[in-house]
């Protein structure tokens, strides 16, 4: 599925997951989430991308493999899930994976 990743803009792009976890992006390779973490949120259009992007931040059209799953969490230490508990912005996809195609002007 096509759709559009916000990113943070440095020396890497890279995105924080809701739990301040941090994940790492290259144009062309595909990223996943951590080992045992839920799926990866992505926008399903480019106007809610739009609304949610920062100052710091850029939107990329990106390649997805949309997840079964329908929410985020992330595993503690002690193998517990500890899951989203906010309303996450409209727009909001789930992936199991991730592919940064181009930036989008």
């Amino acid at each position: 599925m096509l759709g559009y990743k916000v990113v943070r803009v440095g020396c890497v792009y890279t995105s924080s997951t809701v739990f301040s976890r941090c994940l790492t992006y290259e144009v062309g390779k595909i990223t996943r989430p951590i080992k045992g973490d839920g799926p990866i949120a992505v926008f399903d259009n480019l106007e809610d991308a739009r609304s949610f992007v920062g100052c710091t931040s850029t939107i990329f059209l990106c390649e997805y493999e949309q997840s079964l799953h329908r929410n985020l969490w992330y595993r503690t230490n002690s193998n517990t899930r500890l899951y989203c508990d906010f309303t996450l912005p409209q727009g909001t996809d789930f992936a199991d994976s991730v592919k940064l195609l181009e930036e989008v002007v």
